[in-house]
């Protein structure tokens, strides 16, 4: 019997009314330029975000990897592995063939 009287009142008949008769919002699946919204999987979502966060917030980090990369495989001596690096980065680096991109750390030839 106490448990009634914590309950809400239920809604009325005009309240009910005028739910029923409501549109629903359009804008739910639009973007504000009227185009439809992509829905993303979380995966894809956090791909993205740190995309984002990495282009916006450290915008060096893609050299600093290629720095990384070419500096490894200097200093391991195996000029395999060099050539590798100096390919990979040129690919990275949309640099056209034959041409060897400057990875060489500040301060050396």
């Amino acid at each position: 019997m106490v448990a009634q009287s914590l309950m809400p009142p239920p809604p009325s008949k005009a309240m009910c009314a005028s739910l029923v008769a409501a549109d629903p919002p359009a804008t739910l699946s639009k973007t504000p330029e009227g185009r439809p919204q992509n829905v993303l999987d979380e995966d894809e979502w956090t791909m993205r975000m740190e995309q984002i966060v990495e282009r916006d917030y450290y915008p060096d980090l893609p050299k600093l990897k290629d720095r990384l990369e070419w500096l490894e495989a200097h200093n391991s001596g195996n000029p395999a592995r060099v050539s590798e690096a100096i390919a990979n980065i040129t690919r990275r680096r949309g640099a056209t063939p034959g041409r060897t991109p400057s990875v060489h750390p500040a301060g050396t030839p």
